[in-house]
């Protein structure tokens, strides 16, 4: 029996999913199946049930004489503004299919870079779980007998990490215990996803991400080359610059990048300038964006050029992400290590204790 999710949990369609579908839309619409008929063997053929649904509203919507963009954004969770944008330009222009074949490329090319960072996160999410286990274990088999070394020795022999060791024991264990404290969990995360929805915590929070050492510059090179990725995509699929340049805006996940620095380059293309001038005037971005932009302007080949500037923030990532890998590991070991000296050292200190008393 399958296990079902709470309502209010909604997890995001797979990007594999919709690589698939973009794909399979615009073969079957460059094969002469009209757009209903195409919708309907994209609806047959996904395995995922929820996204099987969407289709169908999808496919109804279209049938009772909406556009495909219009049918879209009943979902908004899954057509960010961006893919709509796309959608709406392939509609005027008429060139649905190379647009849906653009939007594939797109997210597979996200969704490669999301799997690498997934996979330089797995060794530290792994450890942790570990170290956390660890604690569990030793605290609940080592609890009954630090409480009985207390009875004999008294509360005021016992050392202090003793005691803390013997808190947390009880916590893993004794229902009393356990209640309060889940329920102290469950108020913490409620409140912190409640805070964190505000403009202004959201605003904060991203500053904050961009700000941290090494992990910021992460980020940034992140944000690049999702900027670029759009970018390229919208300008080689003949959405106009200012167009571009607001869908940008709409798609970054980092309010205070959106707020403070995109919003003063669309300020600036609106009046004109270009690309290039534009993004110069904010520190935010590396000198190479801007040059490869003025090289992309002045040949005409723009969308080109910052593809390949997405390509070589990528390669960045990449070697980054390797050498944060091997940092890790050692740095890893020794807070396992050190959990478990803690353990250790608060279960034998007061044996060591009744020892010395013989």
């Amino acid at each position: 029996m399958k296990l079902k999710l709470p309502s209010f949990i909604v997890l995001p369609i797979k990007k594999s999913i919709m690589v698939q579908f973009y794909q399979q839309l615009a073969t079957l619409i460059s094969a002469g199946f009209g757009l209903v008929r195409a919708l309907n063997v994209c609806r047959i053929q996904t395995a995922d049930k929820r996204f099987q649904e969407m289709l169908t509203k999808i496919h109804n919507s279209i049938e009772s004489g909406a556009s495909l963009s219009t049918a879209l954004e009943q979902f908004p969770d899954t057509f960010s503004p961006f893919h709509l944008g796309m959608v709406r330009t392939a509609e005027r222009s008429g060139t649905l299919p190379d647009i849906l074949q653009n939007l594939a490329k797109f997210e597979e090319r996200e969704m490669r870079l999301l799997s690498r960072l997934k996979a330089a996160l797995a060794y530290p999410i792994f450890v942790t779980i570990v170290a956390f286990g660890i604690v569990i274990l030793l605290t609940r088999y080592l609890c009954p007998l630090l409480t009985a070394i207390t009875q004999i020795l008294g509360p005021e022999k016992i050392p202090f990490i003793t005691k803390v060791l013997i808190f947390m024991g009880r916590c893993s264990t004794d229902v009393r215990y356990m209640v309060p404290l889940l329920l102290l969990i469950v108020l913490i995360v409620v409140i912190i996803r409640k805070v964190s929805r505000l403009r202004k915590v959201k605003y904060f929070m991203g500053r904050v991400k961009l700000a941290i050492p090494t992990l910021g510059k992460l980020y940034k090179k992140v944000i690049l080359i999702r900027l670029c990725r759009v970018l390229s995509t919208l300008l080689n699929s003949g959405v106009p610059s200012v167009i571009s340049i607001r869908v940008v805006d709409e798609v970054a996940e980092n309010l205070y990048f959106s707020d403070a620095i995109m919003k003063k380059i669309i300020w600036r293309i609106d009046e004109g300038k270009q690309y290039a001038e534009a993004f110069g005037e904010s520190k935010f971005f590396p000198t190479i964006l801007i040059n490869m932009m003025v090289v992309g302007e002045t040949t005409g080949k723009l969308p080109y050029v910052i593809d390949k500037l997405a390509d070589m923030l990528e390669i960045d990532v990449d070697v980054f992400l390797a050498n944060f890998s091997s940092l890790l590991e050692p740095f890893l070991i020794v807070i396992l290590g050190g959990v478990t000296f803690f353990i250790l050292l608060a279960a034998f200190l007061p044996m060591y204790t009744i020892m010395s008393g013989l």
